[in-house]
Parts: structure tokens; sequence; C-alpha cells
């Protein structure tokens, strides 16, 4: 009989029979299987549970489940390890020091630990791939007629200027265009949001012939503006241009390059009512040529004696449990829907090369 179970016992009356039956199976009992024995010991180690360790993720089991969901919105996956279970939310919840939350960087930041052997790329006004108004914008299209909406000159479609997927575009002359028409409506804003390398200038024309007034948005040019804008990246990064439509009319976004320059992933949005952005997860160092695309969890790849014929990145790495499995990209969603603001439309892309 435990401590416990004694101190109950010693409660009761004098002419009550503690060893009756009914007696031991409510209070206690050598056995230690009385009801309110097992009751107060269990309250009992919950409590140095509790008292005794004040690192949650220093916790296992039970315990760690509780106090897990009562902090904050994880809950364990099935057959998630205590290991598993605590890094998913350190991941989103400790950052390496990073004390903002909500905000777009905060956004960047959350992605970038997660995924260290990506590049993030975070951009804002951006809506979903279905809300773009150019055609064929990644010029990864086979149809004739939506090929044909881009006018190249000076310039192709290639594999060589792919950002991502197969193909992109490079300028074959110092003075190469890229360029499409688009309808746009009266007094509203429009963000033209594009990946460039190289050397590479913008202008929109109106249907008159008249050039836009474009505003620059972020870090590639800065917050300037002018009639045409120009920027210089020695490595693939996203630029935000915005202008506002005076009138309604077909107007043309023309993208000119240098010699060896590349864009790649060319949208037109309209500026939504509310606020909203797009990630771009990059992997710039992985490429899908006919193999199947693996990364290592830890560890640098190749890995010795694995076989890389049946190892895949999306069906290993499940960052949102072993529910996420072979989910793709919406494994990576359900990160973004954890930390990004309330009342924000936002959308994950997944980006790769699919050149040898």
């Amino acid at each position: 009989m435990t401590e416990t179970g004694k101190r109950l016992l010693s409660h009761l009356p004098p002419k009550i029979n503690r060893q009756g039956e009914i007696v031991s199976a409510l209070f206690a009992n050598e056995e230690e299987t009385g009801a309110l024995e097992k009751l107060f010991a269990y309250g009992e180690t919950v409590k140095k549970a509790y008292s005794g360790e004040k690192d949650v993720y220093k916790m296992d089991g039970d315990l760690l489940d509780q106090v897990m969901e009562f902090f904050s919105f994880f809950e364990r996956f099935y057959e998630e390890t205590d290991a598993s279970f605590i890094k998913r939310n350190k991941s989103i919840l400790v950052r390496n020091g990073d004390v903002t939350f909500g905000t777009t960087w905060n956004v960047k930041h959350v992605f970038e630990y997660y995924f260290p052997k990506a590049k993030i790329f975070l951009l804002e006004n951006v809506g979903r791939w279905e809300d773009n108004i150019l055609i064929n914008s990644n010029f990864e299209s086979i149809v004739p007629e939506e090929v044909a909406k881009w006018n190249l000159s000076g310039s192709e479609i290639s594999e060589s200027g792919s950002f991502s997927g197969a193909k992109g575009v490079s300028f074959t002359s110092n003075n190469g265009t890229v360029s499409q028409n688009a309808v746009v409506e009266k007094d509203n804003i429009y963000f033209v949001t594009c990946m460039v390398k190289g050397n590479v200038s913008f202008l929109v024309k109106g249907a008159s012939g008249d050039l836009k007034h474009l505003y620059s948005i972020g870090e590639a040019m800065g917050n300037e503006s002018g009639q045409t804008r120009s920027v210089s990246n020695g490595d693939w990064n996203f630029v935000q241009l915005f202008f506002k439509a005076d009138k309604t009319e077909t107007i043309t976004v023309t993208v000119q390059g240098t010699l060896g320059s590349c864009v790649d992933l060319v949208t037109l949005d309209q500026k939504k009512k509310f606020p909203c952005f797009v990630v771009y997860v990059w992997f710039d160092q992985v490429t899908i040529g006919g193999k199947t695309l693996h990364l290592s969890q830890s560890g640098e790849d190749p890995i010795p004696g694995l076989n890389y014929e049946k190892e895949n990145y999306f069906g290993k790495s499940f960052f949102s449990g072993t529910s996420g499995r072979n989910l793709g990209a919406e494994i990576y969603q359900d990160i973004l829907e954890m930390v990004k603001s309330a009342g924000t439309a936002a959308d994950i892309v997944l980006l790769t090369r699919e050149t040898e």
C-alpha cells in the first residue's frame, strides 16, 4: 500500500472495516488498486512532473502533449516522436532569436529556418497564380496561341534562361526585348513582378504610346521611380514595380536585357483590396532531369549506401508531421497558414529547375 493510501484510510472512522471489499476498492488496499489511491498517486506524479521540469522542450510523452496543446496550437501527429514534435514547435515559435511575428520578414525567417537548403523570396502584393493577367508567365506552355502571346526580339525562350521549370527567357543581344499586351482598367494599380538575372530594364507603354510612370519596390531597385526602371543582379532576384492606370486600355509590358541576361516568371497583378503575398521556395542547387529529387534532412548529399532511386525529398521531409507525407506543396502550405496574419491571402510556390 502506498503512503497516499495509508493517509486516506487513516481519515476514516474507527468503526469502518478498512479491509472491507467496498472500502478497499474505493479508497486503498495492499494491491494499490483503490480508486482514490490511484487518483491521488497520479495527481502527485503530475504535480512533480510540472514542478520538476520548467523547460517544456525537455518534457516528454503525455506531459509534453498536455503542455504543448495548452500553450500552442500544436498537436502530435500519429506515431510522431517527441523530437519531431518539439522541432516543429520550435521552428515556428523559436527562430534563433527572431522576436517579430506576423510580419513579412517573420514569414521569410520561418521558411529560412525550416528550409536552410532553399532560398526564400517573399513577394508582396502578388496574388495566386491564377490571378495573374499575363499569359504563359513561366514560358513553359507548348500551346501555340499561348507561346505567341510573347513578342521576342533579340531574345529567346530557352533552358538557359530558366529560373524554375524547364524554360525562361535569355537575351541574345544587348538590346533584346520580351513583351506582352494586356488590358488594364482605369484607376486601378497594377504590379509587375518577375525574377531576373543580369542587366534588365522595364517599361510599360499605353495604347497611344505614352510611357507609364513606374514605381519600384524592394531591395533590388530601392524605392525609386521613372518611366524606365533598370536593375543589375549578379544572381537571380525578384523585381517588383507598380503603376496606376489612368484609363482603361491595352498596355504593353516590356522587359529589355543585355546579352546573357535572363528573366522568368513575369506576372501582372491588379492590386487587391486586402493584403496578399506569395512565398517562392527555390531549390537553386537542385535540378530535375529524369531522376527523383532528393535533399538530405541531415548531412550533405550524396549519402553513402543510400538508394536514391527510392528516395524523394517531399516524401521524406514531412515538416508538418507524418500525416503530411507525400502531400507535396500542401506540407509547405500548412506552415504558411500557421505563421501568416489573419485576413492575409498567401500562397506558396515550390521552384526547381527541370533541366540536366
